[in-house]
């Protein structure tokens, strides 16, 4: 900066007032001595030189934080700036956009096949899967498929990766309803739930797309006990950035086999969690510098333990 304008500090000292110098005249004593205000002035003049050529002109340049649309999971939007909004997991809409429109809409795979650009809660309500807040409806997001169904629920596959994962194809006409069926618990009542619901209150699941009908339970085989305890998933945070912890609910000292899937069937991730009864869990790099990357995009966690199976829907953004 100074090699560019040598004179720079010269004409900034001819802006500052005369300093006054007490001498004392020659021949009135043995030598001549500086007052004590000259010799103040001289000991600031450094400080008053590094504020005027350094400080000042760096904080003009200082940029001040843009300032927006902050979109939160559940379609919450706060205006704050940038640097906030990425501090509490946000993503930030861009400098001057506000809440009123809302800008938090993102890409949202959709049953009948393709893409749109729906809020989180609306994507849900078309039983979607939501990839992202601001997210771009790009080919390769949402690949050709449809509603799969698992025990715990449906989510968004490829038909080869659905067979593959262990699900039941519904196509892209299905609703996620149907992914339900007739449970019949040990006292005859029928009720229509999720495989894994019925699992866990003890009944005898019919199959999907079943109903409660009169007869439904008539020779129902409802088993008395299970040997096999369906593990419990505990995925956070989710959506997850870099890192993402996995935990399971044990009921036996067993091995539970994790993989972490695409939609279309590709593994992103595959271990083993070893441990106790009781949760275990394990850290694991979702970001973009994970050996291998893991894009931004909706994942499925499957969980084999056991002999029985859970799954859980994961999204990674960036």
């Amino acid at each position: 900066m100074n090699s560019r304008n040598p004179n720079r500090s010269t004409r900034l000292l001819g802006l500052l007032p005369a300093l006054p110098v007490d001498v004392l005249s020659p021949g009135v004593g043995s030598s001549s001595r500086v007052g004590f205000p000259s010799l103040l002035l001289h000991a600031l003049l450094p400080i008053v030189l590094f504020l005027l050529v350094v400080v000042a002109p760096a904080t003009a340049l200082a940029s001040p934080a843009a300032v927006g649309a902050c979109c939160f999971p559940g379609d919450t939007c706060f205006v704050l700036d940038d640097l906030e909004c990425d501090a509490q997991g946000g993503e930030f809409a861009g400098e001057g956009t506000t809440c009123d429109p809302s800008p938090c809409f993102g890409a949202c795979c959709v049953p009948t096949g393709g893409c749109e650009l729906y809020s989180e809660s609306e994507c849900f309500s078309r039983d979607g899967e939501f990839i992202g807040y601001l997210e771009e409806c790009l080919p390769e997001l949402c690949p050709e498929g449809g509603l799969c169904c698992f025990p715990e629920g449906c989510w968004w596959f490829t038909y080869d990766a659905c067979r593959e994962a262990g699900g039941q194809p519904l196509g892209v006409e299905g609703a996620c309803q149907w992914c339900r069926g007739a449970c019949c618990l040990a006292d005859g009542t029928c009720l229509e739930l999720f495989e894994a619901d019925c699992d866990a209150a003890g009944g005898s699941f019919e199959g999907i797309v079943t109903d409660c009908e009169p007869e439904s339970c008539a020779s129902a085989d409802v088993p008395e006990t299970h040997s096999a305890v369906v593990p419990t998933l505990q995925i956070y945070p989710n959506p997850a950035r870099s890192m993402v912890t996995l935990g399971v609910q044990a009921a036996s000292s067993a091995p539970a086999r994790v993989q972490i899937v695409d939609s279309s069937g590709r593994m992103a991730w595959s271990g083993t969690i070893e441990g106790s009864t009781g949760i275990r869990e394990t850290t694991i790099p979702v970001g973009a510098d994970a050996h291998p990357p893991v894009p931004a995009g909706v994942y499925y966690v499957l969980v084999t333990m056991d002999e029985t199976r859970a799954s859980a829907r994961l999204v990674v953004s960036r």
